[in-house]
């Protein structure tokens, strides 16, 4: 990279400001799109995470404006970057098979690996990331969305065939849904929350990394819903929780119980409901010791242990096959308080 300062600079210029401006812009697609190819910078110049969350935001959010006349630059950088090889023949950056961090861990190409670049925009990957970024994008920075059947269907194809696609689109929603107008009258959630919560549960079921972007999400949303008001901190609440347990049935179990577990102590009883039905209808012995013990802590953070009468009878009787397993199942001496409470739970007769 250093036998090219100008995108050096430009890309530097755009990280260090966290945002993009015209200038850098269009000197990097200047740069990217010289002939000849090999006087191009290396690629793995823009496969940088915090250069490609810059991008994504540009792109995608509709809280960030764009000129008009650059949006097209703005699209092309993008789906170079998601299409273009590290090395010859490597792999496309953002592949799927790439089970690694939220854009896939491009591996590094050798400086001015001309070849690496050279008619990147001629390939049949590139094409396709440019016109489901094209299609999307437009889509997500509607000022007012409409997202009929036909723009769900361009939605989750975008989302399917491009990992950058997918970061877009929880940008978005994620916008949206850490907003606290969002949960107030005729701000959008009665219309638009169903559909949101298809397009990231697609996002989370097609690239896996995303689902730790998901988690943050909620945890955001969680956060939000604190500060507002009675009526809307529920509907906020509800959306949190959504966004938790999907991560939950995800593949997840883990990070998500250490979420709720955190959340339970100030959450409405009826939401301490859904929780614990939530996760004994996906759970059951056997079990890990740390799902277990992850379990267990869960349980213990309710403040009332009065709040399980009042879950749906199938979870009781569930819940009661799990804390019988945990008392016959030994635990590591440090958690004899844990096998202490299950046992306590266990005791009790539920009507």
């Amino acid at each position: 990279a250093g036998g090219h300062p100008d995108a050096c600079r430009a890309i530097g210029s755009m990280v260090c400001a966290n945002k993009t401006n015209p200038s850098d812009m269009n000197k990097l697609h200047d740069l990217y799109t010289a002939t000849p190819a090999h006087r191009r910078p290396p690629a793995s110049l823009v496969h940088r995470h915090d250069l490609l969350d810059i991008l994504v935001r540009a792109v995608f959010d509709p809280r960030v404006k764009v000129t008009p006349s650059l949006v097209p630059k703005y699209h092309w950088l993008l789906a170079y970057a998601s299409s273009a090889p590290s090395i010859p023949d490597g792999p496309a950056y953002g592949s799927p098979a790439d089970d690694g961090p939220a854009y896939g861990s491009p591996a590094e190409e050798e400086d001015g690996a001309g070849s690496g670049v050279a008619a990147v925009e001629d390939g049949e990957a590139f094409g396709e990331a440019l016109r489901h970024i094209a299609a999307v994008a437009k889509l997500c920075k509607e000022d007012t969305p409409v997202l009929s059947p036909k723009a769900l269907i361009a939605v989750r194809e975008g989302i399917e065939a491009s990992r950058v696609v997918s970061m877009g689109v929880l940008a978005t929603v994620g916008g949206a849904l850490t907003d606290r107008a969002f949960y107030r009258p005729g701000g959008g959630h009665e219309r638009l929350s169903k559909p949101y919560a298809k397009m990231v549960e697609h996002c989370a079921l097609t690239h896996a990394p995303h689902r730790e972007v998901l988690l943050d999400l909620a945890g955001q949303v969680w956060d939000l819903s604190v500060e507002l008001s009675k009526d809307e901190k529920a509907l906020a609440a509800d959306v949190a929780l959504s966004l938790c347990l999907l991560v939950f049935r995800l593949n997840m179990p883990l990070r998500a119980l250490e979420v709720l577990t955190r959340w339970v102590p100030v959450m409405r009883p009826e939401d301490q409901c859904l929780v614990v039905e939530s996760i004994v209808a996906y759970v059951g012995p056997p079990l890990s010791q740390q799902m277990l013990r992850a379990l267990l802590h869960l349980l213990k953070a309710l403040p009332s242990l009065e709040t399980l009468e009042h879950c749906a009878a199938p979870s009781k009787k569930a819940l009661k096959t799990i804390l019988e397993f945990a008392c016959s199942t030994p635990l590591e001496p440090a958690d004899k308080g844990l096998s202490d409470f299950a046992a306590e739970v266990n005791a009790i007769t539920w009507t």
